[in-house]
């Protein structure tokens, strides 16, 4: 996916916010939805390792897409095996 510059600053913006949010916290939970869509349900829930996004354009979702999102393989790895209901995979 490729955008224009204000998509660039946008989501430049936003993977700054989630890389300063993972440092302080160590896990982000990022959610996507359409102004009043909020309640409706989750489309696809995914846990990913931070190290998986190379680019801004990676956190780029897909409507009601939720995503559990882990500062270090680490913590990555304790989630994996010690959450199984969530389904944990890994960006390729």
């Amino acid at each position: 996916m490729k955008g224009n510059a204000i998509d660039e600053k946008c989501l430049a913006l936003l993977y700054s916010y989630i890389d300063e949010a993972l440092q302080a916290s160590g896990i982000v939970e990022y959610f996507t939805s359409w102004n009043g869509e909020e309640g409706l349900p989750i489309t696809k829930i995914r846990s990913i390792c931070w190290a998986d996004i190379k680019t801004p354009y990676d956190l780029v979702l897909a409507d009601r897409d939720f995503w559990e999102i882990a500062g270090s393989d680490e913590l990555y790895e304790v989630f994996q095996n010690h959450m199984p209901f969530t389904p944990f995979t890994r960006i390729e």
